[in-house]
């Protein structure tokens, strides 16, 4: 049962060329979604900035191990307990297979394109073209 999801962010969860409202779009959700996940914190006593964590504050970065470790000890959730969503095979899917976690390549942008139909492709335990797949994938 995954209990987590982890995201990238470039050509995974935003085009790195919009905005914060094209990106909204671009997820499909409603405007007031992102604007309730930052409420909800903030009216929690935390800082907004808790909706996220970044590698970047943690001085580790993907392919590292490190980084995968970081994202199941944040959410307490054990790593074959965690889904990764990401385009680049190389630098997110495989190094989070080997580190336990649950996969999905999003076949989306330059990177998701190049390897989807390589042999990279299967360390991935789902392709997906959309992040509206996630919803519908089997459970494990």
């Amino acid at each position: 049962m995954i209990e987590a999801v982890a995201f990238g962010i470039g050509e995974t969860l935003i085009k790195d060329d919009r905005g914060w409202n094209s990106w909204i779009d671009w997820l499909g959700v409603p405007r007031h979604t992102l604007s309730a996940l930052v409420g909800a914190v903030v009216a929690q006593g935390r800082d907004n900035a808790d909706a996220i964590a970044t590698s970047a504050e943690w001085g580790v970065a993907k392919p590292d191990p490190e980084f995968f470790a970081r994202a199941t000890a944040l959410t307490n959730t054990a790593p074959e307990h965690m889904l990764h969503v990401d385009d680049h095979l190389h630098h997110d899917t495989a190094p989070a297979a080997s580190a336990g976690l649950r996969t999905a390549h999003l076949r989306r942008g330059p990177y998701g394109h190049f390897w989807a139909d390589g042999p990279e492709a299967a360390a991935a335990d789902w392709p997906i073209d959309s992040l509206a797949a996630l919803p519908a994938l089997p459970a494990p």
